[in-house]
């Protein structure tokens, strides 16, 4: 079985590498020719092995996801400094939570008048669609934070703290969501409570992986090809124990990697280049992997009115980010920029798509098929208009 299943993440990793190559020939996003890939193989080979494949596939197939996004979110950490971080917190905060809470509003107002939906299935919807990708969005704002000019690294630096804070809090009331919808009301104040000793934990836990990768990087000389594997190793291992201690993980690997940045600059850019290297090829497994886990079969039933209700989201997150930018003065160009990096959807729906199907709240299969069809409109989409506001320098080699 386990045989069967990893050689499904080869077939969807050599096919998303090779749709990747096509759509970067037509001057498409390159990222769209992975999933696309992952697409056809989920699509076409998946089921011709329904008993052995696909449960074995699952298996290989999460621990090379959180792998990635343990390099994903390493760059992220070791391309911002504290000092970014402190200019950028009240922006970051705002931009990362409210336009959010926007997209969300009006995907749930959509799924109860458009799609018929219960009030309490419909917010589950809310905060599935909600969340951004932190896959795309991240390394797009890291690329900008190393080749942009200064005027747009601000925005940029702002853009990239609140990606997390973005996914942290959309996921939070995904699980205050699915709780009501469950009627497990007596959980959904324990999950408030818990959520803020949760971040925290991944916090500290960051700050210990850090703390400990520079201790063994200052006792034993290491060439940057082993600093990297090493950082990346202890990522990993960070990720496992927030997995099993259920902290925020996301927070404890850009801790890892802001606490790197933060005691030992000049090993932060040592070890920068490997992981960029890490990322050109795990982009490529990433996004077929979602694409293979996507359930295409389901988009037809939802239809016109989804695309209705995904677009009335965008217009929320739309609406609320340029009150925020305006509050905070940024100016129209800047203000477009916020509005296109916190377009594209793909991580977040391709992981948390199933669940509520999976749990059994109502409407299940509706809200897989609307988070599918998010990330097929706003995943190429969002990658677009973040490329029009942040031109791609031919020099740096990027996965869209």
């Amino acid at each position: 079985m386990f045989g069967a299943g990893f050689g499904l993440v080869i077939l969807a990793t050599l096919a998303a590498w090779c749709f990747s190559l096509l759509f970067k020939w037509i001057k498409a996003p390159a990222i769209l020719g992975m999933i696309c890939g992952g697409v056809v193989v989920g699509s076409l080979v998946v089921p011709l092995f329904p008993d052995a494949a696909a449960p074995a596939f699952g298996q290989v197939a999460s621990p090379l996801r959180l792998g990635v996004l343990a390099v994903i979110l390493l760059r992220a950490g070791l391309g911002m400094s504290l000092r970014e971080v402190k200019a950028a917190g009240p922006l970051a905060l705002s931009l990362g939570v409210l336009p959010m809470l926007g997209d969300a509003a009006l995907v749930t107002v959509g799924g109860v008048f458009f799609l018929n939906l219960p009030f309490a299935s419909a917010l589950v919807l809310g905060f599935l669609v909600a969340a951004i990708s932190p896959a795309i969005v991240i390394p797009e704002m890291t690329r900008v934070l190393e080749t942009a000019p200064a005027g747009q690294r601000k925005v940029a630096g702002a853009l990239l703290a609140g990606a997390p804070l973005d996914n942290i809090a959309a996921l939070v009331f995904l699980g205050v969501a699915m709780d009501l919808a469950l009627a497990g009301g007596g959980s959904t104040g324990q999950t408030l409570l818990m959520a803020p000793l949760l971040a925290g934990g991944g916090l500290l836990a960051g700050l210990g992986a850090g703390l400990f990768f520079l201790a063994v990087a200052a006792g034993v000389r290491l060439k940057p090809v082993v600093a990297t594997a090493v950082v990346w190793l202890t990522a990993c291992g960070t990720i496992a124990l927030c997995v099993t201690l259920d902290l925020s993980l996301v927070l404890a690997v850009l801790c890892l990697g802001l606490t790197i940045r933060h005691k030992k600059p000049v090993l932060a850019a040592r070890l920068t280049p490997g992981l960029t290297q890490m990322w050109t090829v795990g982009a490529v497994v990433l996004f077929g992997l979602i694409g293979a886990s996507l359930d295409t079969a389901s988009l037809p039933t939802v239809g016109l009115l989804a695309v209705g209700v995904i677009l009335l989201g965008q217009l929320g997150r739309t609406a609320v980010c340029w009150g925020v930018g305006k509050t905070a003065g940024l100016e129209r160009k800047q203000l477009l920029a916020c509005i296109a990096a916190y377009m594209p959807k793909a991580t977040i729906q391709a992981a948390f798509a199933s669940l509520p199907l999976q749990r059994g709240i109502a409407h299940g299969q509706t809200m897989l098929s609307v988070a599918v069809l998010a990330v097929v409109i706003l995943a190429p989409l969002g990658l677009f208009a973040i490329h029009r506001v942040f031109p791609v320098d031919p020099s740096v080699k990027t996965v869209a």
